[in-house]
């Protein structure tokens, strides 16, 4: 039993000092994913000339071991049971920049809007908050190292919403693919402090 301890120790040491993690050097070479309808996974857009993507990766925390990197992926949510505050599908990602540890910048976006079953394929209006006549709502934040937020909050404005064009929503096959584009202005600003979302475009798997 004496052993234990110094064992779980030497572990904890051991992982501490092999989870690092730094793709600093990729940033250079992020670009645009090209729109496709198979449900590869994509969520992309410019925002003025920076690209947002899924790139990177976050850190997860545990009571008992010390934090991991888990690689970024889309984030996906489909609720049949939406209502005006709650959209049926939402889709989002981060893109995460880290040098030997440390987040030199991170992102996170949201997309979500309901889509009308008879008809989806349309155009949808997203705005900063969900509230009728607007079909979903679509940020951008950023994110401190400690997973905190900053005072960048970027949302649609009800009188110059995001536009978003549904491509294809095919609950067979589970894919969700569309393209959006827009302005976004500071949440905690004026409206003249706003950045163009341009070439927005994600093609996602419906979940089960």
């Amino acid at each position: 039993m004496k052993h234990v301890f110094p064992s779980l120790f030497i572990l904890l040491l051991f992982s501490c000092k092999k989870d690092q993690y730094d793709n600093a050097s990729g940033e250079k070479n992020i670009s645009l994913p090209a729109y496709t309808e198979t449900g590869k996974g994509s969520f992309a857009f410019l925002m003025d000339t920076t690209i947002f993507t899924i790139y990177g990766a976050h850190r997860e925390t545990s009571a008992l071991f010390p934090a991991t990197w888990v690689k970024n992926t889309a984030i996906t949510g489909y609720n049949m049971s939406a209502s005006t505050h709650r959209p049926a599908f939402t889709v989002g990602g981060k893109l995460s920049v880290i040098r030997q540890n440390t987040i030199i910048k991170q992102y996170e976006a949201i997309l979500s809007f309901t889509p009308d079953l008879a008809s989806p394929l349309k155009t949808y209006k997203l705005s900063g908050f969900l509230q009728s006549p607007f079909s979903g709502s679509f940020y951008v934040q950023k994110q401190f190292e400690n997973g905190g937020y900053s005072g960048v909050f970027l949302i649609a404005n009800d009188n110059n919403p995001v536009i978003l064009e549904l491509l294809k929503f095919d609950t067979v096959n589970r894919i969700c693919s569309g393209r959006f584009s827009g302005t976004l202005h500071d949440a905690y600003g004026s409206l003249s402090d706003s950045v163009s979302i341009k070439d927005g475009r994600f093609d996602v798997r419906i979940p089960k």
